[in-house]
């Protein structure tokens, strides 16, 4: 968990640093907005979000305790990955709006 936090504000800084470089506000919107959404969306495949409850039930009993830990342990560390992209996509929203 810390290091996949630990690693999300890696790259979420590298990207500002990166903007803030480039003068783009866009580039660090788009980058933090991928690298936020991408994770998000990976994780919510591993959780069974985008199936019906049979599904997700059948999936639940079938599968071993080591994979479905496993399986979660991903998930999490998907989520903790773009905790922080998403947080600065949304900052860099919010000031390229002000400053319109």
């Amino acid at each position: 968990m810390k290091k996949s936090l630990s690693y999300g504000l890696i790259f979420a800084l590298v990207a500002i640093v990166i903007g803030v470089i480039m003068g783009n506000l866009d580039f660090i919107f788009m980058v933090t907005g991928l690298s936020g959404l991408g994770p998000l969306f990976f994780a919510g495949l591993l959780s069974g979000a985008f199936v019906s409850g049979d599904r997700n039930r059948a999936n639940y009993h079938t599968e071993n305790k080591d994979s479905r830990e496993s399986r979660h342990q991903l998930m999490m560390n998907s989520l903790w990955f773009s905790a922080p992209n998403l947080l600065t996509a949304i900052i860099t929203l919010a000031i390229f709006i002000s400053n319109t």
